[in-house]
């Protein structure tokens, strides 16, 4: 159970804005950091840099 509603082994749902938690067998819950881009990728020139507290993650030029 999670946050008041009962979830299902291998059940997925973000754990806030930045997380995403997976129901687990014997009732365990695991939530790991979820980042938004890495699905959609950065524009060409910029990287993938890891969320800083402010926000989960964001693109910045390449070489900084």
């Amino acid at each position: 159970q999670e946050r008041g509603r009962w979830r299902v082994p291998g059940e997925r749902w973000r754990g806030g804005p930045c997380e995403v938690c997976q129901c687990l067998p014997g009732g365990r819950v695991r939530c790991v950091p979820y980042c938004p881009l890495r699905d959609t990728g950065c524009p060409q020139g910029h990287v993938l840099q890891e969320g800083d507290g402010g926000s989960c993650c964001t693109c910045v030029p390449a070489g900084e």
